[in-house]
């Protein structure tokens, strides 16, 4: 249960886009999360930025620099061939240039992983709110949490499945306000108050309705 508070709070933290307003719906059906980016592209172009700044080599590049030509040739071996490639840059262009590679590099990674794959909450009508990825639905598959809803307070619990989680984090129950739902759209927020909550800035998590695609 501990897991899913801090999975809930990370995504939280990750800006995700919230509906407002009111609404009425049934919460107990899938919903994948819809996020909003903006956040981590203008963390990825600050990164950019710091490397265009750059004007030395930084001393933990120059310290692993040195280790590198202790090393013997076995040793060398074992570290990855990208590592040791970087290791024996020599300027400060090449440097930077290969920084800005690697990061957006990643960047293309983490937006084709993103385009095709969904993060689910399946709240289920026996009450666990079973998490997955839509690419894996039969894989890294969560159900260490179960869920009441009080639809009239618009309050959403969520606790430890006692099947599941033993131990001090089984009595563990994270309070949401449940600032919209529809029969398309959800919106949560963590109540600052709750146990288990990050803090009174945690932004609300958006959510659409999961639609499964046919098998062919």
């Amino acid at each position: 249960m501990r897991k899913t508070i801090i999975v809930i709070g990370l995504l939280g933290v990750a800006s995700l886009t919230a509906c407002k307003g009111g609404g009425s719906g049934n919460i107990s059906q899938k919903w994948e999360v819809v996020y909003d980016n903006s956040g981590r592209d203008s963390a990825f172009n600050a990164q950019l930025q710091s490397v265009d700044t750059m004007t030395a080599f930084p001393p933990d590049f120059i310290e692993m620099k040195a280790e590198l030509a202790k090393m013997k040739p076995d040793s060398i071996a074992t570290l990855p061939p990208e590592v040791v490639e970087m290791l024996k840059i020599e300027d400060l262009p090449t440097l930077k240039a290969k920084i800005k590679e690697n990061l957006m590099d990643g960047k293309k990674q983490q937006d084709s992983l993103e385009a095709k794959r969904s993060v689910i909450y399946d709240f289920q009508k026996n009450g666990v709110l079973k998490m997955y990825a839509s690419d894996m639905p039969d894989q890294m598959v969560d159900t260490s949490t179960k869920y009441t809803a009080d639809m009239k307070a618009k309050k959403l619990f969520l606790f430890a499945n006692q099947a599941i989680v033993k131990g001090e984090m089984a009595n563990d129950t994270v309070t949401f306000d449940i600032l919209h739902i529809s029969g398309d759209s959800l919106s949560l927020k963590v109540d600052p108050k709750s146990k288990g909550a990050a803090g009174p800035n945690i932004k609300p998590m958006a959510f659409k309705l999961y639609k499964e695609e046919k098998k062919k």
